[in-house]
């Protein structure tokens, strides 16, 4: 097993992120979630101190951090906002498809409005009725007299839809599925809210139709034909981003439990001295320990390029998206009657871990890539094909 046992450095930006989150953002997750909406000011102010951009390592000369980095931020705004943190998880997709195959010219602004979260980046890829299969995709991109594109097509469930600048869209070109970035607010580009989500409100989800949108050359990501390989490339840093955060959500579900059980009264006896609230503290604390451990193994392995990464990925992504789910289920039972109100955050916690069951590849999804994978490796260990 690999070892990513925090040292100094990534205690420093935890720490810096922790004191972020309970001061900026946690005062404010209901009310986003209330609303359906995150402040574009909250977004500019994360963006201002590095949250867009963190995990890409060196860019244009300047230091971004590593994927652990990566990991240890989308955790800790995961654990205030589940909704705030898919707006990190598709422009850090985004990023690292601009940063490693993009066509943008040199100086050109749009990378530095990116970088530094001036500009709201995220995905375009999922359409109605293809479920997973991102082979299946509808929209089309066909080229003009003047060697542009035209894309046609609509996309469903696009994060943070309503207010992107930019996204990457996936369409059928003449050479096969093409990923593309897109300027949102182009000529044909039509925006439809999504506001009936279980959870992650404040995600500011929509459809978004492109009616014949003109896309320049610079625009295409790799090359035509490379869309199925890029869009899976960046689905993993999806899924390690959807991990972190899932692991703060226990995280959270962890601290309102305690808080709950062990008020600061000490008037007569607390519910948290009566083993049965002990033993569901206690699963919380050990699902934290051992998804953040899951998380920091595979974004370390990511990092080294090593060939277990996607198992790696899956594996955390699972264990902790179900340990949110557990977490955040026992927490409101945990605070009986009172957790079934928006009085605590744990009904929020709730129906926002539910959603980390579905994005970024279902559990059912992670389970096939696993049990495979694992297939694969013992076939490779024992000399069988």
């Amino acid at each position: 097993m690999l070892h990513a046992k925090e040292d100094s450095e990534k205690t420093e930006v935890r720490d810096k992120w922790r004191a972020w989150v309970d001061e900026r953002l946690l005062p404010q997750a209901a009310s986003i979630d209330q609303h359906g909406i995150t402040p574009r000011s909250l977004l500019a102010e994360i963006g201002s101190i590095g949250g867009f951009s963190v995990g890409l390592g060196e860019v244009e000369g300047e230091e971004f951090g590593s994927l652990r980095d990566m990991a240890i931020v989308h955790e800790e705004v995961g654990r205030g906002s589940a909704a705030v943190r898919s707006f990190l998880t598709v422009h850090c997709m985004l990023l690292q498809a601009v940063c490693r195959w993009g066509r943008l010219p040199v100086g050109d602004n749009r990378l530095h409005d990116l970088l530094k979260g001036k500009r709201l980046g995220g995905l375009a890829f999922s359409e109605m009725g293809i479920g997973s299969d991102l082979a299946a995709v509808k929209a089309t991109a066909s080229r003009t007299a003047d060697g542009h594109y035209e894309l046609r097509g609509i996309k469903r469930w696009v994060t943070g839809g309503q207010i992107l600048d930019s996204a990457l869209v996936l369409a059928i070109a003449d050479g096969g599925p093409t990923v593309f970035l897109v300027d949102c607010h182009s000529t044909g580009v039509r925006r439809e809210a999504l506001s009936d989500v279980i959870g992650t409100r404040g995600s500011m989800m929509a459809d978004i139709h492109f009616e014949n949108v003109t896309v320049g050359d610079d625009g295409i990501i790799g090359g035509e034909g490379m869309g199925l390989a890029i869009a899976t490339g960046i689905l993993d840093y999806g899924r390690l981003s959807v991990a972190a955060g899932s692991v703060g959500i226990v995280q959270a579900c962890l601290d309102c439990s305690v808080d709950y059980a062990w008020p600061c009264s000490k008037d007569g006896r607390q519910i948290g001295d009566f083993q049965l609230i002990q033993e569901l503290v206690s699963k919380m604390s050990v699902a934290a320990s051992a998804g953040r451990a899951l998380v920091a193994e595979a974004a370390l392995s990511k990092e080294l390029g090593l060939s277990s990464t996607l198992l790696k990925t899956c594996i955390a992504k699972q264990f902790a998206a179900t340990s949110a789910v557990q977490a955040a289920n026992d927490a409101v039972q945990l605070h009986g009657a009172a957790g079934l109100t928006t009085r605590y955050p744990v009904e929020r916690l709730l129906r926002d871990a539910k959603v980390m069951e579905i994005i970024e590849g279902s559990t059912q999804i992670q389970h096939g890539i696993i049990a495979e994978a694992t297939r694969d490796a013992l076939r490779q260990v024992r000399g069988v094909r």
